[in-house]
């Protein structure tokens, strides 16, 4: 099995799922068994169910899987409305560069009140949490799929394909994930994905 170098160390801290990561998981097709494969409490802000609801037609699958997801108690549905220390509002209040989506702000908001790590992919919310919250400890969607309870539970076939699906989903890959990829998937694979960095795909065609 790959080992992966996923960030989720401690079980009993809870995850918070950014609209992004509710996508890339919707679109693994077993998102139920990721995360029953997890030892952590899944949380997810209504703000983000809102999210999908208002975006492109595309995203109604991922909705659907939320909504499955909720009714069978994998994922626990949070109200925006018990936010209630001022992270949410500065998150949201200010100029263009610094400022994120509703569902954004309520998973950062959620994960600062509640000992949470939020998991985020989008690089402007990963960029205002290490300005702003350097002691927040977030992670990514590749930090789900690469947990070793995650890969014991899918088995690495499943697993790959489950990425696979992912990835041509458009889930953001960070820096130092590319090396757990390309074990998973091999190099020539990971170097055809658009959400791979420029530089690193070119580099991994040539290897």
């Amino acid at each position: 099995m790959v080992s992966g170098l996923s960030k989720l160390i401690d079980p009993a801290r809870p995850i918070v799922l950014d609209t992004s990561v509710v996508i890339n998981l919707a679109a693994t097709g077993v998102a139920d068994r990721i995360l029953a494969a997890l030892p952590n409490l899944t949380v997810v802000l209504d703000a983000v169910q809102e999210d999908l609801r208002r975006n492109s037609e595309s995203d109604r699958p991922a909705l659907k899987v939320l909504e499955e997801l909720i009714e069978t108690k994998a994922v626990r549905l949070v109200e925006g409305t018990n936010l209630s220390q001022g992270y949410f509002e500065s998150l949201v209040a200010g100029s263009g560069p610094d400022t994120l989506d509703d569902g954004e702000a309520a998973t950062i908001a959620y994960a600062l009140e509640q000992a949470a790590t939020p998991i985020l992919d989008e690089r402007k919310a990963l960029r205002i949490c290490r300005e702003n919250f350097a002691a927040l400890q977030t992670a990514s969607t590749i930090d789900i799929l690469s947990h070793p309870s995650v890969g014991r539970s899918l088995g690495r076939d499943l697993l790959r394909e489950a990425v696979d699906r992912a990835l041509e989903a458009h889930m953001r890959v960070l820096p130092d994930h590319i090396d757990w990829l390309v074990d998973l998937l091999g190099a020539e694979a990971v170097s055809k994905y658009a959400t791979i960095p420029a530089r690193i795909r070119a580099s991994l065609s040539r290897s």
